[in-house]
């Protein structure tokens, strides 16, 4: 259990939340075709899928301070996201429109965009390098659409007049196209499905991505006509296109929880990657784009406990490197959802490394325990447990578990000071440290400054004294009742009236009594 590899995974599980698990195009299948360089090709759903043998390293970031993306938009040097940046006060934000201008190497400058001082910029899109983008502002007399473009603003009203909603927009031959409510808006009106998403294909031509109709439309000569649907690999419901510029593709799909490259005019398509060999989940994908050389960018949801930050950006490089032959690390325990994120997680990081669960309930029965044990002690043992419900001190006794103090003096990136002290000490077994919990939570306390202000630490008698010197106080710790401030109390501090080493409880002492009698008088 000694790679180094397999605690960073362990680090990994201590903080994944729980999420559903999708069903992936698995690498190869029953009667796949082996093509050149280690690629394989498939038939699924009538499509011919090309699966190259590359892999990819994930990697997460900040936005730049913006808290909403409206757009992510490629061009030759890289791409553009659209936002708002919040600043100021919580009892008075400052909203900023703004512009982050990224490159492959990932260096970014941000440029504001001038609005409003009430207007939001609601939809963008790039000809060339020349950004574009609409802003609607309310106004006495009703919504108002702006075009910002090269410093200058033009009025839409017009074109615009009766629209509630812009779904789409995009640039071409300095002519500007706008998807809103059901209709295709280029001089003038026309009817159409509701258009998601606007694209340039590999020979310049514009295409329009009805969602919900799964279908494709060309735009040329001032109309809209239907082109193609969606293959039946990509109509999955839930499909998201995105354009293919810095690619081989006229387009990028997200479906059946993986990312397709789509030549449209070709009956194939190539699967770019699984999302959970990357460390995805495709629904969480707001947004991406190539960036050049097999590299792509995106735009992820993830909300914050402050609200303030609810994107990321995911970055996606190819690893370099021979995986064919991958080094196997084995977990046994509980399978959970948690695991499988960490897996997931932990592969995009690593992919020279595959996991492995071992069940060992569901080989071994009612002598799992017994089996796991054996294994232990003979050394054909997972590499890491799951260690609820085992007799972990039992193993580590006998020493069968790494004592992790070890693994983390000896990394580059993480010291024991990285770890919440209390916690670490809390769960050492004889001064070593054997294992880290999936998750934990703090339950803490509040109260009025002239009450609580000025006590660095709280016993159990400093509480009781405080809360006997304000008879005012009818209930603590927000419970329902007395009944429920008793287990609170003796589940979080236990220690203040059971001495576990001696084995004896302290139920009739003072301050026991004078706990009973706060109780009574909690509302």
């Amino acid at each position: 259990m000694k790679r180094f590899r397999a605690f960073v995974l362990a680090m990994l599980i201590l903080f994944m939340c729980t999420a559903c698990k999708k069903e992936t195009l698995p690498a190869t299948q029953p009667g796949s075709a082996q093509t050149e360089a280690g690629e394989t090709e498939q038939t699924v759903s009538g499509v011919s899928v090309r699966i190259p043998a590359a892999q990819y390293r994930l990697a997460r970031t900040e936005p730049e301070g913006m808290t909403v993306g409206t757009a992510l938009l490629p061009y030759s040097g890289g791409a553009v996201l659209t936002g708002s940046m919040i600043t100021g006060s919580a009892d008075e934000p400052l909203r900023t429109e703004a512009a982050a201008y990224y490159t492959p190497e990932r260096a970014c400058t941000v440029q504001e965009l001038p609005i409003s001082p009430d207007g939001l910029a609601v939809q963008a899109a790039l000809a060339g390098e020349r950004l574009y983008y609409i802003e609607s502002r309310q106004t006495p007399d009703g919504e108002q659409w702006l075009l910002h473009a090269d410093g200058q603003t033009r009025v839409l009203d017009e074109a615009l007049s009766g629209v509630s909603n812009l779904t789409a927009m995009a640039v071409q031959d300095e002519e500007l196209l706008l998807a809103a409510d059901g209709s295709c808006v280029l001089v003038w009106k026309q009817p159409a499905a509701e258009i998601k998403r606007f694209f340039h294909v590999r020979d310049g031509a514009l295409l329009a991505w009805a969602k919900d109709e799964q279908m494709l439309y060309s735009i040329a000569d001032d109309e809209i006509q239907p082109f193609c649907p969606l293959p039946d690999l990509f109509r999955t419901g839930t499909e998201a296109l995105y354009p293919g510029e810095n690619t081989p593709y006229d387009c990028l799909v997200f479906a059946n929880d993986a990312c397709f490259g789509w030549q449209i005019a070709e009956d194939a398509v190539t699967q770019l990657f699984a999302c959970d060999t990357v460390g995805l989940y495709a629904m969480d994908v707001e947004a991406f784009c190539g960036m050049g050389n097999g590299r792509y960018l995106g735009l992820e949801f993830y909300p914050s406990e402050d609200e303030a930050a609810q994107y990321r950006l995911i970055w996606l490089t190819p690893a370099e490197g021979d995986f064919s032959e991958k080094r196997l690390i084995r977990i046994a325990g509980s399978r959970s959802n948690i695991f499988s994120m960490a897996v997931r997680d932990f592969s995009s990081l690593y992919p020279e490394y595959q996991v492995e669960f071992v069940d060992y309930e569901a080989q071994y029965g009612e002598q799992a325990d017994q089996q796991l044990l054996m294994d232990l002690l003979y050394g054909d043992c997972p590499d890491l447990l799951f260690v609820n419900g085992l007799p972990f001190a039992q193993y580590a006794r006998q020493g069968l578990l790494e004592d992790l103090y070890t693994w983390i003096d000896a990394d580059e990136t993480l010291s024991c000071t990285d770890f919440t002290q209390n916690l670490l000490r809390a769960l050492e077994t004889d001064g070593a440290l054997y294992r880290l919990p999936q998750t934990y939570l703090l339950a803490m306390a509040a109260g009025l400054p002239d009450i609580v202000g000025g006590q660095e630490a709280w016993s159990m008698a400093d509480f009781l004294d405080t809360a006997q010197a304000h008879p005012e106080i009818g209930s603590v710790f927000a419970q329902d009742d007395g009944a429920s401030m008793l287990q609170l109390l003796l589940l979080y501090a236990p220690d203040a009236f059971i001495e576990y080493d001696a084995a004896q409880a302290s139920f009739d002492s003072p301050d026991f009594l004078r706990l009973l009698e706060l109780a009574k008088r909690q509302t």
